[in-house]
Order: structure tokens, then sequence, then C-alpha cells
């Protein structure tokens, strides 16, 4: 019997109703991406949420992955990749954790403060039952080959642009990192570095390294790399209008618009919605410098985001914490290179107590 049927039948049978019955081809894929046999992630499915079926996270987050299992991964599809990204990580397969019982001490530890029915001591177990059941074996769920996924699991892109020797795109998994970032900044929770390592990664990777060719992209992010790139999900517009406006060495300034919107992309996922500025006629700063707003900067970009007191500051603290300056807290020009371009960021500096700068120029 194949993997996609023993899956099918176990599901079918426990959860007649489960939206996983439409995208077994997917879980197949994605096992096969992060080297995880996916009767064992059906199977964290199946006893965290009966397959999908009850719970919160039925809809958007089968795994009850991430967020105190309240997280938001945009589909069924999108937890199950998020939970293998974890699973393959250092926490995980990286800690020699390659047993069901192993993950289930970290993943679901008795006692924990979160266990407020006395139900993690029952999850191992529980996988251990429906991983059984597919075929499976609980002290062996990493390794294999698995056919009958599909061709393009979550997370790979199902366009390109040339070949990189980097990382693609994942517009929603990073989306849905900063989701979870925002509820935790916003709650009073504070910043989690995990989360915005994690984000932060899954950035650098998806931009190529300067002259290179851009990688893979997925819908609705910005494309760095030569040619005239689509903004992604902004609205494009001329100068002085407040919106992308593609242009410049190699049609993304010299591959620093893409890096700007991400702060932009970052504030939006905090909540914030207001941007002021981001290509403009005027090429002057108030300072008397030739600004990176300004058209005539051809290899730089700079949004300002609209901020303001206490707000303002949680926003910025968010923004530098996952920009991997936590202790900047702005009152200052900040500069920092990172990768080859130059970062000028500023809040609470004379004329920026309404916005946050953020300029990026290519070095």
């Amino acid at each position: 019997m194949s993997v996609a049927a023993q899956i099918t039948n176990v599901i079918r049978r426990r959860a007649p109703g489960s939206p996983l019955l439409r995208i077994v081809p997917q879980i197949i894929a994605i096992g096969n991406k992060y080297g995880i046999d996916p009767r064992f992630l059906a199977s964290i499915a199946g006893m965290e949420t009966s397959f999908g079926t009850a719970g919160r996270g039925r809809n958007t987050n089968p795994m009850a992955y991430g967020g105190g299992g309240h997280a938001d991964w945009g589909s069924p599809a999108g937890s199950i990749e998020a939970a293998a990204r974890g699973l393959a990580g250092s926490l995980y397969r990286g800690a020699g954790k390659t047993t069901v019982g192993a993950i289930g001490a970290r993943w679901a530890p008795a006692g924990a403060s979160k266990d407020l029915r006395g139900t993690n001591s029952q999850w191992g177990a529980g996988v251990s039952q429906f991983l059984t059941e597919m075929g499976g074996n609980p002290n062996q769920v990493f390794g294999g080959s698995y056919p009958g996924g599909v061709s393009a699991p979550v997370g790979a892109a199902p366009q390109t642009r040339g070949a990189s020797p980097r990382g693609s795109w994942d517009g929603a998994a990073i989306m849905a990192l900063r989701r979870q970032q925002s509820q935790s900044i916003l709650s009073g929770q504070g910043y989690n570095p995990e989360l915005g390592a994690r984000a932060r990664q899954m950035v650098i990777d998806g931009l190529p390294p300067i002259g290179g060719a851009p990688g893979p992209v997925a819908p609705g992010v910005v494309a760095p790399g030569p040619g005239a790139p689509s903004p992604g999900n902004f609205p494009q517009g001329g100068a002085d209008t407040g919106r992308a406006m593609p242009g410049g060495v190699g049609g993304d300034w010299g591959g620093s618009m893409p890096r700007a919107l991400e702060f932009l992309r970052s504030a939006q996922a905090l909540g914030f919605r207001g941007n002021t500025s981001q290509k403009r006629s005027r090429m002057l700063t108030a300072a008397g410098n030739p600004s990176d707003h300004w058209t005539g900067s051809q290899s730089s970009y700079a949004v300002d985001l609209s901020a303001s007191g206490a707000s303002g500051d949680k926003l910025f603290s968010g923004l530098m914490a996952e920009f991997g300056q936590p202790n900047f807290k702005g009152g200052s020009w900040g500069n920092f290179d990172r990768g080859g371009y130059r970062y000028q960021i500023g809040w609470r500096v004379p004329g920026h107590y309404d916005h946050i700068h953020v300029g990026v120029r290519k070095n």
C-alpha cells in the first residue's frame, strides 16, 4: 500500500471531514523536503487537532504549532510546512531527538504551564498510535523518501527568475512568523528573539548576493535582482506618491528596494499601516545631503513608516530586534552595514518624531 493510501485511510477512518484529506500529496512533499516521514506529520495533526477538525487551529494550524498553538499559518499545508521546518531544525533533529518519545518530551512536556488539561503526557502514545496505524515506525521518523508528493510543495516557489545558490522566498511563512511576533509584542509579552531570528534568516536566504542572479520568487514578495520587479502586494506609483516605485540600477534600485520594503512589510505584520514616503523628487535631506528617497539616487531606496509616541517606540523596538539590533532604541541616527548594503535608521531624531526612516543603499 502506498504512503498516500496509508495516510488517507487512517484520516478517513478517524476524521472523515478532515481538510487534510485534500492535501495528502502536499504532506508527502513537505515530508520529503525536510527529510521527515510524512506519516509522522499527519499523526501529529491527528493528536493535536483530530486531523484538523477540532480546536482553534483546525483551519490554519492543524499542527497546533507556534504561538501557543494559536498561530495562523494561512492554511493547513502552511502549518504542516512550519512544523516540519521546526522539527528538522536545531531543537529537534539537530538536538538528536529522532523518536516520537524524544520529540514529544520537548513538543508537549508533561506538566508544562500550558498543559492545562494534563494531556501532554498522552502526546507520545497518541502520535505513536496514529503513526503505527499508518505503517510508520515511532522510533524512526526522520529520513527516507516517499513517492506520491506534488512537484511543488508548500514553500517552493511556483515561478523562477533564474538560478540562485541561496534559498527561495516563502512570503507566507515569513508573514506568519511576523504575525506571531506581532501578537507577542502587542500583547505585552515582548519581542520573541527565536521568531525574529527565523524570520530574519528566511529573508536573508531569499536575497541573492550582490551581483548574483535572483532566486525563486513566491507570490506577494518583492523580487530582488535585475529587471523591473513588481513590488508584490505594495501599490505602485511614481515619485512623491508614497507608493512603491521600481527603477534605478537593475530595476530594483541596486537591490535596495526589496530590502527597504521588508521593513515596511514587518511594520504591517506588527499592525502598522502608515507609509508616508518612498521615492521622491526632492534631492536633499534636511541636513543638506542627497537623500535615499531621491530618484537620482540610483542605488538606494527608503521608506518612512508612520509612527509616534509609545506605539512608535514599540514598532521601532520590534523592527530593530528583527534586524539584529535589539539594543538600538533611536534618538540618534543608526548606520549599519549588512551584506554589502548600508542601512540608515532614524527615529526620534530631528524631523523624525512622526515617522521612522529606513534608508538602504548599495555600498
